[in-house]
């Protein structure tokens, strides 16, 4: 395989694709949909491949958190709960998608979400796993190799989001069904 700078953008990539310039390229929905519509295929979905991890990560500095703790646990417990809205509210999700990106069709939206939702793609309990960490770290020592060295219990502090399990947040917010991924993602989680 030989990998072909092809700029920034998913319009760059499919033009490419299209000109026949590379035989396959990395596209997000919607922008691969219109490319089905002319014959090209999909060979495979990111969320279908467990070992590669999209996380959602809340930067401060220690200081910070030290200092704003409450503000630190109210940006996480905001985020959980905009996406429980995005689960529980189609028309609200697809609406606030529109809102921002104009060019895309409500049905390429639509199907958007509709793909997220059967993937479960977007997490409700934020842990940041011991696995991903480490696909980061391996991914970065290629390049810098003294990223090996770092001690992650000083990188990754969980433990807001793991005091929001500890009283029930979670459940509270999203319901029973959450349980298995809460388990799930404990078992995974880095500190």
């Amino acid at each position: 395989m030989q990998w072909v700078s092809t700029g920034t953008d998913a319009a760059s990539r499919a033009s490419m694709l299209l000109g026949g310039q590379v035989d396959a390229g990395l596209l997000t929905a919607p922008s691969y949909f219109k490319l089905e519509t002319q014959g090209l295929k999909v060979l495979t979905e990111l969320p279908d491949h467990e070992d590669i991890y999209v996380s959602t990560a809340f930067l401060h500095k220690r200081s910070y958190l030290a200092e704003q703790r409450g503000r630190a646990e109210g940006l996480i417990r905001a985020h959980a709960e905009a996406i429980k809205r995005f689960y529980d509210d189609k028309a609200f999700a697809v609406a606030t998608f529109k809102a921002f990106d104009q060019p895309e069709s409500e049905a390429d939206i639509s199907r958007v979400y509709d793909i997220y939702v059967k993937r479960n793609v977007l997490d409700r309990v934020p842990l940041i796993s011991k696995a991903a960490i480490q696909a980061t770290i391996d991914r970065l020592a290629e390049q810098t190799p003294a990223v090996r060295k770092l001690d992650l219990g000083k990188v990754v502090d969980n433990s807001l989001v793991l005091k929001l399990v500890k009283d029930g947040w979670f459940e509270q917010t999203f319901g029973s069904a959450v349980r298995e991924e809460q388990e799930r993602k404990i078992a995974g989680a880095l500190g």
